[in-house]
């Protein structure tokens, strides 16, 4: 955080300008870390919040995000489908 402060003083409120460098500079430091940039950022942040193994995932060139225990939950289904997942992670029990 240090560089980063060194480099961009006004981080996080960075201009257009600023950002778009700072946002290169971390594309660039994934793939020397060893990740495969194969996907946008909005996958790349969908992975790091909702899969545990993130690190693991964002290594491979196509990770498979169909292998999780993530479970959207639409609205208009709201209580069966909640019923459902907890279920399956073993909160509720049911006979």
């Amino acid at each position: 955080m240090a560089e980063i402060k060194r480099k961009y003083p006004a981080f996080p409120d960075l201009s257009f300008s600023e950002f778009l460098p700072f946002f290169i500079e971390g594309v660039e430091y994934k793939k020397q870390s060893g990740y495969e940039v194969e996907y946008g950022i909005d996958t790349d942040k969908f992975i790091q919040m909702y899969y545990k193994n993130s690190s693991e995932l964002l290594r491979k060139r196509q990770p498979d995000l169909t292998k999780s225990d993530i479970i959207f939950l639409e609205m208009e289904n709201l209580n069966n489908e909640l019923f459902e997942a907890l279920k399956k992670w073993g909160i509720l029990k049911t006979n």
